[in-house]
């Protein structure tokens, strides 16, 4: 077993053009007690073989690859199969750059919480192109509750860390389906445990063509992703909202609150019936950060569509 209290989740995928520069970031950390652990996720470059030319240099576990998972489900399996014997574990992309304080400062906030208390910490990010110019950083909350995390997912996964209850917690029952990774954990830790928003920037989020999940770069960026999101259907995160609060009441409805499983059965309810969906539309509990967003959100509660 690692002697080592982090665990830092790595899923690649012809990670190649960028990994280099990422694992360099964590070579810089001002602290180093952490295994890298890595499922490649069926890569055909040379992602494998720069993880071998690090392996000097860094603690790294490669776990088998068992086929293409996609990312949210390779995150999912990184996280069973690291095991228990970490006190910390983080979420990783192979493209960014961490900051050097990035596990530091991940670490002393989850302490702060004791270890028998799920946890989960997010940050703010700097966006940056590919040559890691910066772009702008991401903005800061404005709403900051379960309600708001039912609807939106504003835990980016690079920058989650989560303590071994959290991980317990999340693992002893998973969902049919989830939207992504990072939202089912938050989605999860809101409702059980602490959720802690580090408004500091701790990693340069690098935005490329073959990002899985990118941020806008600026308002026409924006608005063209949100107009996009809604013309896709239910192939977008923000339309199976309703399937996920569904599974977050299947999985864990003894330890949710009365508060919280009444506001899981609103957005249900919804589905049935029109009035139940002009009730979500006109209410105000259900909000996302932008006011465009949560403008398109009552557009979706209204045709049915979320």
């Amino acid at each position: 077993m690692s002697t080592q209290t982090v665990a830092i989740l790595l899923s690649t995928y012809n990670g190649a053009r960028f990994l280099g520069e990422f694992l360099e970031s964590l070579e810089a950390q001002t602290v180093r007690e952490f295994d890298l652990v890595v499922r490649d996720d069926g890569s055909s470059d040379g992602t494998r073989a720069i993880l071998a030319a690090f392996g000097a240099r860094l603690s790294i576990r490669e776990l088998p690859c068992d086929g293409n998972r996609g990312a949210a489900l390779s995150f999912i399996k990184l996280l069973e199969t690291s095991g228990d014997g970490y006190d910390h574990y983080m979420f990783a992309d192979q493209d960014d750059v961490w900051y050097p304080d990035k596990v530091e400062r991940a670490i002393a906030r989850l302490r702060q919480c004791g270890h028998m208390t799920p946890s989960l910490y997010f940050s703010k990010l700097e966006i940056v192109d590919e040559a890691l110019h910066h772009i702008r950083c991401s903005r800061s909350l404005r709403v900051f509750d379960f309600s708001n995390v039912l609807v939106e997912n504003v835990a980016t996964g690079c920058t989650i860390a989560i303590n071994a209850a959290a991980r317990k917690l999340i693992l002893e029952s998973m969902p049919a389906r989830m939207l992504m990774h990072d939202w089912w954990c938050h989605l999860v830790v809101s409702a059980l445990g602490t959720v802690l928003f580090d408004p500091t920037p701790t990693l340069k989020y690098r935005q490329h063509d073959a990002n899985v999940v990118g941020s806008a770069r600026g308002f026409f960026d924006e608005t063209t992703r949100r107009v996009r999101r809604f013309v896709k259907g239910r192939k977008s995160g923000v339309f199976g909202v309703s399937d996920q609060a569904a599974e977050l009441l299947r999985c864990h409805s003894s330890r949710l609150s009365a508060a919280q499983i009444s506001a899981i059965n609103e957005l249900l309810a919804g589905k049935a019936t029109f009035g139940g969906r002009l009730s979500l539309a006109l209410g105000g509990r259900f909000v996302r950060q932008h006011t465009i967003d949560t403008l398109i959100l009552r557009v979706l509660f209204l045709i049915n569509r979320y």
